[in-house]
């Protein structure tokens, strides 16, 4: 009788087991859903709405802000404008004043991190000049104009602040295919792709009318 109640139990279950999997196959479905963290980039750049380029527009400014605090310590403190005395971090002191044989580490937090947040801004700024350029929402064309303008504008300020610290190294000014990036130029040539940038971006403000949209 002990055997039999275990059959029972062991059929029971997996009757039960059967059922839940049928039952939540046929009463659950799986939605497709816009992530709000992860918004898809083809669609922006295809076809963004207004309070999509807004939100564009607020994560350029957001971005321009980060580790700009990193950025100032380490052209400060090289400057001898200030000391920047870290009890947690004594690169502050060593790597930035060259004490003793110290040497600026081109794999380190002072120089890396600043430079992929200012070409984060710059990919942003790519970014909107290609939903501005594509969309479909009602614009005008001095509202192209001057979200154009601001967009070089940025993108010109930020990669001069990378250039300000890989001075003679130079920057590569042609970001926009990432899988194609154009050549590292030298400082003077980086000067005058920048100074290019900035013509365009005056021409494009100067056609954007009396206020930013």
């Amino acid at each position: 009788m002990y055997k039999s109640y275990i059959k029972i139990n062991k059929c029971f279950w997996a009757g039960l087991l059967f059922i839940l999997m049928v039952g939540s196959q046929s009463s659950c479905e799986i939605n497709d859903l816009v992530d709000p963290n992860n918004p898809d980039l083809n669609n922006i750049e295809s076809n963004a709405s207004l309070s999509e380029m807004q939100n564009l527009v607020d994560g350029i400014e957001s971005w321009m802000r980060d580790r700009l605090g990193t950025y100032l310590d380490g052209v400060g403190v090289i400057g001898r404008e200030y000391y920047r005395f870290s009890g947690s971090d004594p690169r502050f002191t060593s790597d930035l004043l060259g004490k003793g044989s110290a040497v600026l580490d081109n794999n380190t937090f002072y120089t890396t991190r600043p430079f992929e947040s200012r070409y984060r801004t710059v990919k942003n700024a790519n970014i909107l000049l290609d939903a501005i350029a594509n969309t479909r929402a009602t614009v005008t064309t001095e509202q192209v104009s001057a979200t154009r303008g601001f967009a070089k504008t940025i993108q010109a300020h930020q990669l001069l602040q990378v250039l300000m610290r890989q001075y003679t190294c130079g920057i590569r000014i042609d970001v926009t295919d990432p899988d194609n990036l154009g050549p590292f130029l030298d400082f003077e040539a980086s000067l005058n792709g920048l100074e290019s940038i900035l013509n365009d971006a005056n021409n494009d403000l100067q056609s954007g009318g009396g206020a930013f949209p």
